[in-house]
């Protein structure tokens, strides 16, 4: 289990160690920032996807379309809120969507 751990998870962790060196080292340049405004599109792209991937596997519920649609909304709309209190704002409303039919 150990070993299958380390053989998952290491390549892309020092992938990801040495991105962010060269990240924070050529930080204030101009292709920096055009890099990091290129991102925006993408991470907004990536965050419907995940919405809709979990709408789907789901099935065609309208409370579920309406939970998942307006947490990514929300998340959209106020990315300095952490992930996890998106998540604990969908399954309150969810929850409580759930209860009320």
């Amino acid at each position: 289990m150990l070993l299958a751990s380390f053989a998952f998870f290491l390549p892309s962790s020092v992938f990801v160690y040495v991105a962010a060196y060269f990240w924070n080292r050529w930080r204030g340049s101009a292709w920096h920032a055009a890099v990091a405004n290129g991102f925006v599109p993408i991470a907004a792209g990536l965050v419907l996807a995940s919405g809709v991937t979990i709408m789907r596997s789901r099935g065609y519920d309208p409370l579920t379309w309406a939970t998942v649609g307006g947490v990514a909304a929300g998340r959209l709309w106020r990315p300095n809120i952490h992930p996890l209190v998106w998540f604990g704002v969908g399954v309150i409303l969810f929850a409580c969507g759930r209860a009320f039919t």
